[in-house]
């Protein structure tokens, strides 16, 4: 029983020095990608994947090859594999996007291949061989994030525009109403005097047009209300812009890990 229990916290411990290991070779990888490195860039990446298979780091792996020259293949194969592993499909749709456009690039633009390395020269037994030369670290094209949502038809905008009518509109209304009714008063004042009988033609003619000023004034606070409406959503209008730009500016790496 205690041997199984080392056995299990000895499994832990091994798994998270695993996951540490690869988040550093994650953020590794990215900065030497920042810095142009980018056969390092591809070996930090390729090592974190096979530690801890992912879909940024096969994003990023994809990007680092799509910016090397003469790495193309590398590039698309990345691409699909990041798609392939994008559970979320945070990924997806870009990374077969970017396969495709390169791929088509590919068909149009032909590269030239690239010489075969030269075959060594066979070392004498007599002669000890020369050590061999370190490899290049492998580069794995990381795939940048997905793109930023397009900012479409702006429903915001025009759904603010269109209320700032409604409120012109309705204020337009209420002033109609009440100078009319405020107009009529004076006029039957002026005929009847401002002390009317109650229950004659002149009374009632002054509930009449003291109703209709209320509902000027009632369209007065319904043209208020459109108002603040329609700054609102300018407001969430312009706020939503600037979200757009700040994603767009930081979307040339998926860094998340």
């Amino acid at each position: 029983m205690i041997a199984r229990v080392l056995f299990c916290v000895v499994a832990l411990s091994s798994l998270a020095h695993a996951d540490d290991t690869a988040s550093s070779l994650f953020k590794e990888g990215v900065e030497q990608l920042r810095g142009g490195n980018l056969p390092v860039a591809a070996d930090r990446f390729k090592r974190s994947q096979a530690l801890e298979p992912r879909a940024a780091t096969m994003c990023n792996l994809a990007l680092t090859y799509e910016r090397w020259p003469a790495h193309e293949s590398e590039a698309i194969a990345a691409y699909k594999s990041c798609a392939e592993l994008d559970g979320s499909g945070r990924f997806q749709a870009h990374a077969r996007e970017r396969a495709r456009a390169i791929e088509a690039d590919l068909i149009a633009h032909p590269r030239p291949k690239l010489p075969p390395d030269p075959t060594p020269t066979p070392t004498p037994a007599s002669e000890p061989a020369p050590p061999a030369p370190t490899p290049e670290p492998t580069v794995v094209a990381p795939e940048p994030p997905p793109s930023p949502p397009s900012r479409g038809s702006r429903r915001l905008l025009w759904a603010s525009l269109g209320t700032a009518v409604g409120a012109l509109a309705t204020l337009g209304v209420g002033l109609a109403l009440v100078e009319t009714a405020r107009s009529d008063t004076d006029q039957l004042e002026k005929d009847h005097g401002t002390v009317l009988p109650p229950g004659s033609a002149a009374a009632n003619e002054l509930d009449h047009l003291r109703a209709r000023a209320y509902a000027g004034a009632a369209f007065y606070g319904v043209a208020a209300a459109l108002g603040v409406t329609s700054i609102s959503l300018l407001i969430a209008d312009r706020v939503d812009a600037r979200a757009l730009r700040v994603q767009a500016r930081g979307a040339s790496l998926a860094v998340s890990f």
